[in-house]
Formats: structure tokens, sequence, C-alpha cells
């Protein structure tokens, strides 16, 4: 449900970050190694397949963001889909963490 645009045009980023991470999964088997856990009590995780991270697959996409409080691992490939305008860097977006702030109506950790 999350919009993107592109100059004064909106498209889905949502449904177009989803598309990525299928042509990345697939059917393959996905191995997660747990990483740690949140104060909500999430289990945060580096997700593999093939032996690909999938979260630096999908931030180098330009199709997620990096979350620096949690794990720097990711930072220098935001930086540079931003710079090379891939993916939701190629206009403006919310993070997804004010989003759901929006729909929620309360304050989101991301």
């Amino acid at each position: 449900r999350q919009p993107c645009y592109v100059g004064n045009r909106g498209w889905d980023c949502g449904t177009a970050a989803m598309r990525t991470l299928m042509n990345l999964v697939g059917r393959e088997p996905v191995t997660c190694e747990p990483r740690g856990i949140d104060i909500f009590s999430r289990i945060f995780a580096k997700c593999t397949v093939n032996g690909e991270d999938i979260a630096l697959a999908m931030v180098e996409a330009g199709m997620a963001v990096a979350l620096p409080e949690e794990t720097t691992d990711y930072v220098a490939a935001e930086q540079k889909a931003k710079a090379e305008k891939k993916g939701i860097w190629q206009g403006n977006f919310t993070t997804p963490s004010d989003f759901r702030e929006t729909a929620t109506g309360h304050p989101q950790a991301r």
C-alpha cells in the first residue's frame, strides 16, 4: 500500500519490491541465521538464498532501506543505490517506519 513517486507520478513501489524479492528467491530454499531480538521480541536474522544475502540484494536493487541502528552491513549498498537512483531512490518516498506510523497513528520502531 505504500506509494512512491517519480516526479509527480505515483508508482506502486511495494509491489515492485515484492516482485524483486520473488525474482530473487523464486522457489529456492531460504536459510536464516538469527542475529538478535529487538524490543518487540522480533527475531532479526540474516537470510540467504543460494548463498546470496537477500537483504543486501534488495538494498542494492533500491527496493529496501538500510537500518543502520540495527546493523551497518547495508549502509554502503544503500548509498550506492541512492547515488545510482535505483528503485525507490529514483524519486520520493516515505520511509517504511514513517508510513506505518501514519497508518497506525503511533510510532513504529522500523
